[in-house]
């Protein structure tokens, strides 16, 4: 059982930081699974209902709660759930007052029915709920230096195990928000982009285009894109109209296909060559550096012609149609 749902949750052991010892109302202490999150703050237009002040986050364009965060992160490797809302005792996927409440399905309910009657009261369960194929995994968010897990919560995992779950079906996640600056290989990238992007202004470049970067490898960041990329398209035609934003191909939009294009690639040698000089050897390739993100403020929509003619070079400021 325990490889099975070690194996499930792979994506998420790098950030594992240790175990955390529980004690059961038996005396018994209990060891689940900890990792630690750090998201970023949201700074588009204000949600309509914070919860009286809960942080909002940025994933990937969406503003959310940290609940719905780590919800994100599971569902986009595949795991379904829930964020259970215990404040309004509702089942959610989304925002409150901007996403309405959704129905458990009839497994997953029953599971929350039993612990329930278990407990004899209707609130302690863990912030989110997931699960994929038979693996079900209960996982509790506490803000690091902030919250602590309360005695309710260790009843509700007290009642899971006494009808037949494990403590491997517990995980805790602790969270922060990140004040770290964007993780440069180099330090004269970072004055590259700042240079470029920021007009040499480091704070502004830090507050305005920080979501156009990711350092994770390029192969991850594909795989993703490419789960959403008709629905990338679809939004960025809407976005645009059919009008290449790229317009740097003498045949701009001759040929009327459009693609999403990354404005900084996801990876691209162009700094390599460029700044410290790297030259090909033999067959090899100068290697390539992994900069781009796919949130939405780095894509805009090309024609076929002028993605193409771009590939990995980094272009800014953009040149737009006449």
């Amino acid at each position: 059982m325990l490889s099975q749902v070690t194996d499930s949750v792979e994506f998420i052991q790098q950030h594992k930081v240790g175990d955390e010892l529980l004690l059961l109302p038996s005396g018994e202490q209990v060891s689940i699974r900890k990792y630690f999150l750090e998201f970023k703050s949201w700074r588009g237009a204000p949600v309509p209902n914070t919860y009286n002040g809960k942080a909002v986050i940025d994933w990937n364009g969406e503003p959310v709660f940290a609940e719905l965060a780590v919800l994100r992160l599971f569902q986009s490797h595949r795991w379904d759930g829930v964020w259970v809302d215990s404040y309004r005792g509702k089942f959610r996927a989304g925002l409150p007052d901007v996403v309405e409440p959704i129905e458990l399905p009839q497994k997953q309910r029953k599971l929350i029915d039993s612990i329930r009657a278990k407990t004899g009261r209707s609130g302690g369960c863990w912030d989110v709920l997931a699960w994929k194929g038979n693996t079900t995994l209960f996982v509790e968010l506490k803000r690091r230096k902030k919250d602590n897990v309360q005695t309710t919560q260790i009843e509700w995992l007290t009642a899971a195990i006494e009808l037949g779950l494990t403590t491997n079906n517990f995980v805790l996640v602790e969270w922060d928000l990140s004040s770290r600056q964007l993780a440069f290989e180099y330090p004269e990238d970072r004055k590259f982009f700042t240079d470029l992007l920021g007009g040499g202004d480091e704070k502004r470049f830090e507050e305005d285009f920080s979501d156009y970067f990711d350092f994770r490898h390029p192969a991850i960041k594909r795989w993703e894109f490419n789960k959403t990329s008709k629905k990338t398209l679809a939004g960025l035609v809407k976005k645009y109209g059919e009008v290449c934003q790229l317009h740097i191909h003498p045949d701009c939009s001759k040929v009327s296909v459009w693609e999403p294009d990354h404005i900084i690639p996801l990876s691209t040698n162009e700094l390599n060559k460029k700044l410290r000089h790297m030259e090909r050897i033999s067959d090899e390739k100068i290697p390539a550096q992994s900069f781009g993100s796919n949130h939405p403020k780095n894509l805009i929509l090309a024609c076929k012609r002028c993605n193409a003619f771009k590939k990995h070079r980094i272009i800014w400021p953009l040149s737009r149609p006449d």
